[in-house]
């Protein structure tokens, strides 16, 4: 006894029509955010990697540090970083504002609702590192 199979032929896919809130969630931890806005801060002209010391002895740079509270698609920022000097704080403060803001929400599809700026250290970019031990 043998059945025959029917065979469909393939066609396009038919799109499931669900509503959004039914479709998932994508959840980034706040870490995550303060990474890329960290890395998007070094990304501006005149803006430069933190400096830090173990035991008193100069290392290399680090990205600029940065904290993020996110509250669904909102997010607030706290950035901390070193600018070359002799630029202009206001404006390359500005600039870091816009670039963070727009990178944070095309990387991570968050709306910034503001961002603090702490500026921790003006210095040359050509400036070497100096240690407190000698």
């Amino acid at each position: 006894m043998s059945a025959a199979l029917a065979v469909r032929e393939p066609g396009p896919p038919v799109p499931v029509q669900r509503p959004i809130e039914d479709r998932g969630t994508t959840t980034l931890y706040d870490r995550v955010v303060e990474k890329v806005a960290a890395r998007a801060a070094l990304e501006v002209r005149h803006c430069l990697p933190l400096r830090h010391s173990i035991v008193g002895i100069a290392v290399s740079g680090r990205d600029a540090n940065a904290a993020a509270t996110t509250d669904g698609s909102i997010t607030a920022l706290s950035l901390t970083v070193a600018i070359a000097y002799p630029a202009p704080l206001q404006t390359v403060t500005r600039e870091i504002r816009e670039h963070v803001r727009a990178q944070v929400h095309r990387l991570c599809g968050l709306q910034v609702d503001h961002i603090d700026i702490t500026v921790d250290e003006i210095r040359r970019p050509t400036e070497p590192m100096k240690g407190r031990v000698q």
